[in-house]
């Protein structure tokens, strides 16, 4: 018997992404190269999520089961379409390359150095490469790239791929990718999504609520609140708490901006950086170890194993390693975001992301700016209980670390912009 409070959850999610996807779907008005990364953020965004709670689990019961498909065949599409990408343009003339991109890219070089100095298999290779590959495509723009326009079409395409495909695993393959609730995270449904591939709907949950600032804007508000009423959905079905955190971080800005459209980059600053010192909290505060579900013990281990090399890093592979030799589960990662790039590849790491962050708001135009800011807030608010911006190895979610990357390329720095009349995130859409 099919459950019915899962399958009615997952046809409201469809049916409110199908709403905002229509209200400015807009095909024809892009360029042959916008329609390509529109294109990409769907394959990157939405076909490794379909994968991982519909077709994959329909295939295998086990991930072991998918043998090196696994995770192959979730992305790629998505690297070698960007390998192809890349090189048709990185030699065209009218190419100019993204600095802030560049800069971020750089830090899969470190990452390739603590790989190539340790012990290397066939997997240490596969989690370098593909998110080499994956990120090649921010580094070139063979022309002007609307990222909150571009970017948002591709987001909210991915959501309805995504809303499509967990109603259509509730439905045909509901034993597989669904199972009863922990007492701690019960949902609405009473059950909650799951997959051998994921081990749990978390990452389901982080996956639509890191497509929302983009999804959102040059909408109206109505779908606005289709975006976000499909992603809360999606996320109760999924069963993440994390992720919960993120919405709520992101509806609460969108309103807001809404509201006060005059104070929009103030908001968007003050939110940015509320969540940001949220995020650190438990980088620097001693948590005990069965706090937060235990997560006070990953981030007490993650802080003595920064303490021995806190500037250059452990190397990417150093919890992973961990996990083979502790006598408790350390999980996939360190559970915050910081305490992850630190342990991996130190405070220096830390400082040349950042750097990229910072170029790229600096050099992005106001509109753009508006949606990174509110970007950053969702990103910085679900850091502080995951690790989701990782680019230097394959993570969860890597195209976390694409998306805000894609636009541009923007301005440069010494440039004034003194574009008059703009309207973006004013009551006319979010844009």
């Amino acid at each position: 018997m099919t459950p019915s409070l899962p399958v009615l959850m997952a046809t409201l999610a469809v049916g409110l992404a199908a709403y905002a996807f229509g209200r400015n779907a807009g095909w024809s008005d892009f360029s042959a190269h916008e329609r390509h990364v529109a294109v990409y953020v769907v394959l990157i965004v939405g076909w490794p999520q379909v994968w991982t709670f519909f077709v994959g689990p329909e295939m295998w019961s086990t991930a072991e089961g998918a043998g090196f498909l696994y995770p192959t065949l979730w992305y790629l599409p998505g690297f070698v379409f960007a390998v192809v990408y890349f090189g048709r343009h990185v030699f065209t003339r009218a190419t100019r390359f993204d600095i802030p991109a560049m800069v971020q890219y750089s830090t899969l070089l470190i990452a390739l150095v603590f790989i190539a100095l340790g012990p290397m298999s066939r997997s240490d290779v596969a989690k370098l490469a593909i998110p080499m590959g994956l990120l090649l495509v921010t580094l070139v723009k063979p022309s002007e790239i609307r990222g909150s326009i571009v970017v948002g079409l591709g987001c909210r395409a991915s959501l309805l791929l995504i809303t499509g495909s967990v109603l259509a695993a509730v439905v045909l393959n509901p034993g597989r990718v669904l199972e009863p609730c922990r007492i701690d995270k019960c949902s609405l449904a009473g059950q909650t999504l799951t997959s051998p591939f994921a081990g749990n709907g978390n990452i389901l949950g982080l996956a639509v609520v890191m497509i929302v600032p983009f999804a959102v804007a040059q909408l109206d508000l109505r779908g606005a609140m289709a975006t976000l009423a499909s992603v809360v959905a999606t996320i109760e079905l999924a069963g993440s708490r994390t992720a919960e955190i993120g919405i709520i971080t992101a509806a609460v800005l969108v309103l807001a901006i809404w509201s006060w459209p005059a104070q929009r980059r103030a908001i968007l600053l003050l939110g940015a950086c509320v969540a940001l010192a949220f995020s650190l909290v438990p980088a620097i505060y001693p948590f005990g170890g069965t706090e937060f579900t235990f997560r006070g013990a990953l981030w007490s281990e993650a802080r003595q194993v920064i303490a021995q090399h806190p500037i250059l890093g452990s190397g990417p592979n150093t919890w992973f390693v961990m996990r083979l030799t502790s006598i408790y589960d350390l999980n996939y990662s360190p559970h915050n975001g910081w305490l992850d790039v630190t342990l991996s590849i130190g405070l220096s790491g830390v400082i040349v992301l950042a750097a990229a962050v910072v170029l790229k708001l600096l050099t992005s135009e106001d509109d753009e700016r508006d949606v990174l800011l509110l970007y950053l807030a969702t990103l910085f608010s679900v850091s502080a209980l995951e690790s989701v911006y990782v680019p230097y190895i394959l993570a969860i979610l890597p195209s976390t670390c694409v998306l805000p990357f894609l636009g541009g390329p923007g301005r440069p720095m010494w440039r004034r912009n003194v574009q008059e009349g703009s309207t973006h995130l004013s009551r006319q859409g979010l844009h």
